[in-house]
C-alpha cells in the first residue's frame, strides 16, 4: 500500500473528526484542533492507511509517525508502518497509547515509556469543587484572589483575541527565548486565527475590565475534556488557580467526568504543578523505535 501524506488543513476537519468520533482517542494529541494548530511547528501531515488514517510529524529534522486511527487490523498496520519507516528513514512511532502496545510485541523493535508525554487525567468534580486536604493550597490561593480582586469569569468572545495574544506574549517574555514556549505561542496564534472554525471552548478571568487569565479546551471523548491552553498574569496572586477552577466549574463539570491536562514535557516546574492537583491517573504513551 502507498502512503500519500499531505499537510493537514482546515478542510480536513470533517474527515479527521469522523475518525475520532468513531474511534474515540485517549491521548491528548488526537483532536483535530491539536493536530491542526501544531501543524506548522511540527510539519504534521496525514494519509489514509487501509480503512483508517495515520499522521506524520517532524521534530529536530527527524520525521516520526503518530499511532494509526480507525484500522481493524493493527498488526498489519504496524507492520506496514515499520516497513515504510525503514524504507524512508522514519525511525519512530511516537505517542503510542498503552492499548496498542500489544500489537507491537515480537516485532524486533524497542518500546520505551515516554514519561515526559504522559497525560495527566483528573476527575472534573475534584477540580471544580476542590474537596480534600490535598487541595488545601489551591483553595487558599483562590480565597486570596477573591479577597484581593474584583473579578468576573466569562466565556471567551472573538473580540478578546488580541488581548489574549498580548497576555500570552507577556508570559512568553518571561521565558528567555525558551524554544518550547515559542513553539506553543506559534500554535496558539494559529488556534486564535481559526478559533471560530474549531469545536472549542474558552474562558477568561477579568479584573476591572482587564483579562488576567484564560483557558481553552475541547471534548476528547464523551467522558473527557482536554485542556489545550492556560495562561495567567502571575502578578495577580492566585490567577492560575482561579482560572483552572472557574473554567472547569463553568464549562466542564458535570458534563464530563474527566479532565485531561496534557503532558509536562519533562519540565520540572510543570510536572510539580500538575502532580499537585492529584491526578486520578497518568495516561501512558510510548515511543517505539523501529531501527
Amino acid at each position: 500500500m502507498i502512503l500519500n501524506f499531505k499537510k493537514i488543513e482546515l478542510s480536513d476537519k470533517k474527515i479527521v473528526d469522523f475518525y475520532f468520533s468513531i474511534y474515540p482517542p485517549k491521548i491528548s494529541e488526537y483532536t483535530f484542533t491539536n493536530l491542526f494548530m501544531w501543524s506548522d511547528v511540527k510539519n504534521i501531515r496525514w494519509s489514509y492507511i487501509f480503512e483508517g488514517i495515520v499522521f506524520l510529524g517532524k521534530k529536530d529534522n527527524e520525521e516520526y509517525f503518530f499511532p494509526p486511527v480507525g484500522v481493524s487490523d493493527c498488526n498489519k498496520t504496524f507492520d506496514l508502518l515499520i516497513e515504510y519507516g525503514i524504507k524512508n528513514n522514519i525511525k519512530t512511532i511516537s505517542f503510542v497509547p498503552e492499548y496498542q502496545i500489544k500489537f507491537l510485541k515480537n516485532k524486533n523493535i524497542k518500546i520505551i515509556p515516554d514519561r515526559n508525554n504522559f497525560d495527566y487525567l483528573y476527575k472534573s468534580e475534584k477540580l471544580a469543587l476542590l474537596k480534600g486536604w490535598r487541595l488545601d493550597g489551591k483553595r487558599w490561593f483562590i480565597r486570596k484572589f477573591k479577597e484581593n480582586y474584583n473579578f468576573i469569569y466569562r466565556k471567551f468572545e472573538l473580540k478578546d483575541k488580541n488581548e489574549c495574544l498580548m497576555l500570552f506574549e507577556n508570559w512568553l517574555a518571561t521565558k528567555s527565548l525558551d524554544h518550547l514556549a515559542m513553539e506553543e505561542f506559534t500554535a496558539f496564534k494559529k488556534f486564535m486565527e481559526n478559533y471560530e472554525f474549531l469545536n472549542v471552548k474558552g474562558g477568561l478571568i477579568e479584573v476591572e475590565g482587564k483579562i488576567v487569565a484564560f483557558e481553552f479546551g475541547e471534548p476528547l471523548d464523551k467522558n473527557t475534556f482536554v485542556i489545550h491552553f492556560e495562561k495567567a498574569n502571575v502578578s495577580y496572586t492566585g490567577s492560575y488557580q482561579i482560572i483552572n477552577n472557574q473554567f472547569v466549574l463553568n464549562e466542564v463539570y458535570p458534563h464530563y467526568r474527566f479532565v485531561n491536562r496534557e503532558q509536562d514535557m519533562g519540565i520540572e516546574g510543570l510536572r510539580k504543578a500538575k502532580l499537585s492537583y492529584a491526578p486520578v491517573r497518568l495516561v501512558k504513551k510510548y515511543e517505539v523505535v523501529l531501527f
